[in-house]
């Protein structure tokens, strides 16, 4: 837990993400503000090699000068997260070819940096192709591969030698999920986007753990129209080339940095990984408004569900908007070891959506599966909960008072089905659930549900079951004498386009109730003025906002209350 505390005289409104960031270093986006046309000549004899090369092949000028890039197109403007990015910021030439009637090729790679996990939904590069014909006209598929490190180096080699990747896919020119665009910028030639959607050329995203990787991309193309990567200006130049079966007699059979042929300043690749991050820290509330004087506790929530074991770091960011602290950087690092549960396998069984009347119970099953197959499950020591809460957050971020306790319901094989009933203490509105499972003294370990079977709860596959608590039909008067001021959690949540906000005051008072978006912004007052006791509702209408989280809070005489809804669209 973490503590904010507002000292100044107004209201204090604050965010907090956690970032993935390399290990002493800032570079997961490089920023393209110079554009470098000389690094050919400062780069000394290794550049004269490469130019041979590149000019055995189709002449290429590599000094030819370029201003525009297709990375800031409108055509990659979408939700993923930008995992690395490395723009286009120099005209030095690599070749990155496979030549079909050949079977070889000369491959050019680049590093990145993943700490935690990502899940990799697209990834991109630029390149110039010489000829004056576009890419995907000279081009049979686009070779992707990605290669674990050995001392600074990629572990394996396209055309074979060392380790395997840990990702390769050959995408056809015109199959589902390969974008090329092409564009001629100066006259001079094609410059080139790859982009290849994994969800849609794969069916899946790419899972990565914690470490260092090297990325390749190589059109498969003719021997007369070989591919050139642009560089971009990064700083360590760590990129490299290679040309295992040594077509061009250059004695680069070995991977070799790109700094030994080409200036320094720009001998790196242009690409961008985007996805998310599968990242272990998570924080509730994630934002809010603290009132001046006043404090909020936050719980900091370390997930280690889909790490191997071993170290993982990230930085969380407290923005503000306070002119005095308006931002505040605190590393976090997380020391993985091997499971502890005692536990192999547990779900949210079923039901996955129930809807009942205030005041009902309903009953939910959930299965476990313990380490030790030789435990005999009738006597185990494995207790189970279920748990209720108003927010779709991973369920070890649920307050204590929310698990109700269950028990054992019938033995299938290796696995023991446990059930808890409960639901009745709900208020009318809408519920995530979720099991939670331990092993005598072990650590607790949550379920989710998934129509193939479950298992560990895990954001990405699994999720949370959905209770709808109806009001009942009454007709007797609701008592109109509130005892205490209370702010009660809009209904329905998630909404779309409008949704009540209900509140109660003990006494009459002035009243302010606001709402904000997730950067602190006020984006509507439904209330400003004096109300009297009792119970009120107050709809508010969303259809000029767009979906994503708000908070609504309200301030009535000394007593401020803050909640939030989502909005879905």
């Amino acid at each position: 837990t973490i503590t904010l505390s507002n000292t100044g005289a107004a209201d204090l409104e604050y965010s907090l993400i956690s970032m993935q960031m390399p290990d002493g270093s800032e570079r997961p986006v490089q920023p393209a503000d110079t554009r470098t046309t000389s690094g050919a000549q400062e780069a000394g004899s290794g550049v004269t090699l490469l130019n041979e090369m590149v000019q055995a092949i189709q002449g290429f000028n590599s000094n030819a000068s370029n201003s525009s890039g297709l990375f800031g197109e409108a055509g990659l403007l979408n939700e993923l997260e930008v995992l690395w990015e490395q723009q286009q910021n120099g005209t030095n030439g690599v070749i990155s070819t496979r030549f079909a009637n050949s079977q070889t090729g000369v491959y050019s790679a680049d590093d990145f940096l993943i700490n935690g996990a990502a899940q990799i939904s697209r990834i991109s590069t630029e390149g110039f192709q010489s000829s004056g014909e576009n890419l995907d006209e000279v081009a049979s598929a686009v070779i992707f591969l990605i290669y674990d490190d050995v001392n600074g180096k990629p572990a394996g080699k396209p055309d074979g030698g060392g380790e395997e990747p840990v990702f390769s896919y050959t995408a056809e020119i015109g199959s589902s999920g390969l974008t090329i665009e092409s564009s001629d910028p100066d006259g001079f030639g094609n410059l080139a986007s790859i982009r290849l959607h994994l969800p849609d050329a794969t069916g899946e995203s790419l899972l990565l753990s914690e470490g260092r990787y090297w990325l390749v991309i190589a059109p498969v193309t003719s021997q007369d129209y070989p591919w050139y990567q642009f560089n971009s200006e990064q700083g360590d130049e760590d990129a490299q080339i290679i040309d295992s079966s040594d077509f061009f007699a250059a004695g680069l059979t070995e991977w070799t940095e790109l700094v030994t042929l080409i200036s320094p300043t720009p001998a790196n690749l242009a690409f961008k990984l985007e996805g998310t991050m599968l990242n272990f820290l998570s924080a509730s509330p994630n934002q809010g408004v603290i009132a001046s004087g006043e404090s909020e506790d936050i719980i900091l929530m370390l997930d280690a569900t889909d790490l191997d074991p071993g170290e993982y770091n990230v930085n969380l960011r407290i923005t503000t908007n306070s002119p005095l602290t308006p931002e505040a950087l605190i590393p976090v690092t997380l020391e993985v070891t091997e499971t502890e549960s005692g536990l192999r396998w547990v779900n949210l069984l079923y039901p996955d959506e129930i809807e009942i009347v205030q005041g009902q119970d309903f009953s939910t099953h959930g299965l476990v599966q313990a380490m030790d197959e030789t435990m005999n499950l009738d006597d185990a020591p494995i207790r189970m909960w279920v748990g209720f809460h108003t927010q779709n957050v991973h369920p070890g971020l649920w307050e204590t008072e929310v698990w109700v306790e269950g028990s054992l319901y019938q033995i299938h094989d290796e696995s023991a089905e446990f059930t808890a009933t409960s639901g009745a203490h709900l208020e009318p509105g809408e519920y995530y659930f979720a099991t939670r499972f331990q092993l005598e003294n072990h650590s607790f370990v949550y379920g989710g549900y998934h129509e193939e079977g479950g298992g560990f709860w895990n954001e990405f596959y699994h999720v949370s079951g959905q209770v709808v608590v109806a009001q009942p039909t009454s007709t007797e008067p609701e008592n109109d004498s509130p005892t205490a001021f209370e702010l009660k959690q809009n209904y329905p949540n998630p909404f779309n386009p409008t949704t009540q906000i209900n509140f109660a005051l003990p006494e009459a008072t002035d009243v302010r109730l606001e709402v904000f978006n997730l950067l602190g912004q006020r984006v509507e007052v439904l209330v400003n003025g004096r109300m009297n006791a009792g119970f009120h509702t107050v709809t508010f209408d969303a259809s000029r906002l767009s979906s994503g989280m708000y908070i609504y809070r309200i301030a009535a005489g000394d007593s401020i209350q803050t909640r939030s809804m989502m909005l879905v669209k």
